[in-house]
C-alpha cells in the first residue's frame, strides 16, 4: 500500500508541479528577459553538484539546463523527545528540480521528491515538495535557500526551512 501511494503522490506532485510551471511561465519569461545576462559568466549546460547540505539532499545532483535529478541524505528535526530534546529524523531523497526564472547565477527552483523515512516512527514512503532561490556565490560555489512540505501517510504535513550549500562540477 506505501508503494502505491508514493506513485499516486509522486505523480499527483508531478502534475502539479507542471501546473505551476505552466502558469507562471509567461510571467517568468519577462523577468529573465528584463535582467542584465551579461555580467554573469554563463555556467556549462551539463553540471554534477555535490551537496554538502540540506537542499536538495547531501549527495549527487545531475543538472542539464534547466532540469535535475538528485539523490541522496535528508536530515531535519521533526519532534521532540519526552525529556524535550530535539530529535534528527532521517530519510533517503530521490527527485527532480526545474530551475526558472532568472540566470544562472540567480534563479528559482520548484522540486518534487520521493522519501523513504529511516527514523523510528518515520520508516514509511512519502513525498517532498519544495519552492526556492538557488544563488551562485563563487565560480564554483552556490547557496540555496527554500521552504518544503514533507508528506508522509499517517502523519500531518511538515513545513520545513530548506538551506543548501552545493559545489558545482562543469561536465561540458
Amino acid at each position: 500500500m506505501s508503494t502505491l501511494f508514493s506513485l499516486v503522490t509522486l505523480r499527483r506532485a508531478f502534475f502539479v508541479s507542471i501546473a505551476t510551471i505552466a502558469i507562471f511561465r509567461p510571467t517568468v519569461a519577462l523577468a529573465q528577459e528584463a535582467e542584465p545576462t551579461d555580467k554573469v559568466a554563463p555556467r556549462p549546460l551539463r553540471t554534477l553538484y555535490v551537496n554538502g547540505f540540506r537542499a536538495p539532499s547531501i549527495g549527487l545532483e545531475y543538472r542539464e539546463n534547466a532540469f535535475s535529478v538528485h539523490s541522496g541524505f535528508y536530515t531535519t528535526i521533526l519532534s521532540k523527545t519526552d525529556s524535550k530534546e530535539k530529535r534528527s529524523t532521517n530519510f533517503i531523497k530521490t527527485g527532480v528540480t526545474y530551475y526558472f526564472a532568472g540566470n544562472r547565477a540567480r534563479e528559482m527552483y520548484l522540486s518534487v521528491a520521493h522519501v523513504r523515512g529511516l527514523t523510528d516512527g518515520w520508516k514509511k514512503d512519502g513525498a517532498f515538495f519544495e519552492y526556492g532561490t538557488r544563488w551562485q556565490i563563487g565560480k564554483r560555489l552556490e547557496f540555496r535557500l527554500g521552504a518544503g512540505v514533507l508528506a508522509v501517510p499517517g502523519r500531518s504535513a511538515r513545513l520545513n526551512p530548506t538551506p543548501g550549500l552545493s559545489f558545482a562540477l562543469p561536465l561540458n
